[in-house]
């Protein structure tokens, strides 16, 4: 789990992985289903962001790629680190911005 500052300083464009309880029926009545899905944050917004959903849900329907999702920074599970952050241990800092 990323650190409470990474998590609190969070920057337009930075992806997120947040769980998801996602509530469904089965043959048996109502199920709680949890996903791990990324999301872009697009605002910061007080102390919280709106982000936009990235991945396909897999157990329901009721979210979709480019959905908004708000959330706060006790939400993230994880912060992805692309290859151009020196903090990315294959970091060679070497490549054209951008690449990834």
């Amino acid at each position: 789990m990323p650190s409470y500052e990474e998590r609190t300083k969070l920057k337009i464009g930075d992806m997120v992985k947040l769980l998801f309880l996602l509530v469904g029926e089965d043959e048996t009545g109502p199920i709680v289903q949890r996903e791990r899905m990324w999301v872009t944050v697009r605002e910061v917004k007080g102390t919280g962001y709106v982000g936009m959903l990235e991945s396909l849900p897999r157990t329901s329907d009721v979210l979709a790629p480019e959905d908004l999702i708000v959330f706060e920074p006790e939400h993230v599970a994880a912060v992805l680190i692309r290859k151009t952050d020196p903090r990315h241990p294959h970091y060679r800092g070497d490549g054209p911005p951008g690449r990834e």
